[in-house]
């Protein structure tokens, strides 16, 4: 029973030592799903004014070549899967669909965004990065959901971090109980 108590032992501290990030992440984000406003309040929102911008348009607006040109810089192993002319922020702009994000070219002015699931990141037409957004809400709901930031591991990391609570308090309880039952039946014996 000593052998049998001293693996379980090495398997709860280990099990723990390598569950623990999760128990964090999980931690935070089932708090920020009870308390949305107080921990968005507490991260960078990422607001920013873009009406400096629309104050410097270029000579001449941008052709389609040239912001595919732009866009191509970006996830070059990805070709555009869609692309099309609309509103964005305000901008008259050029929108290019890939894999990754969207590159998105405002015509006037020739800044722009690439933008993905988790965060939006706005250029000066001189390549500067200017601003970045981070879709905090879509990132703790996601991680919650997957336990990663993303759906390639569909739900897997999060079920192995939920069995491995289960396992973690189930020999958590054990480790508790068995001195205090092998304590009881000394006790009974000594009677």
């Amino acid at each position: 029973m000593a052998k049998i108590l001293k693996y379980l032992r090495m398997f709860h501290a280990w099990l723990g030592v390598l569950v623990i990030p999760w128990v964090l992440m999980f931690g935070l984000t089932g708090f920020y799903l009870n308390h949305q406003n107080f921990v968005l309040g507490l991260l960078p929102a990422g607001e920013f004014d873009e009406s400096a911008l629309a104050a410097n348009p270029l000579e001449k607006p941008l052709t389609l070549d040239e912001a595919t040109r732009l866009s191509d810089s970006f996830w070059p192993e990805d070709p555009a899967q869609k692309v099309s002319m609309g509103n964005y922020h305000g901008f008259s702009a050029y929108q290019f669909d890939k894999p990754q994000g969207q590159i998105i070219v405002a015509v006037a002015t020739g800044h722009y965004y690439t933008k993905t699931a988790l965060v939006n990141t706005t250029y000066s037409a001189q390549g500067e990065v200017l601003n970045r957004r981070y879709y905090w809400r879509y990132i703790f709901g996601i991680f919650h959901k997957t336990g990663w930031l993303n759906w390639g591991f569909k739900t897997l990391l999060a079920d192995l971090t939920a069995l491995s609570f289960i396992a973690f308090g189930l020999s958590g309880i054990f480790l508790w109980a068995m001195p205090r039952y092998k304590k009881a039946l000394r006790l009974l014996r000594l009677k």
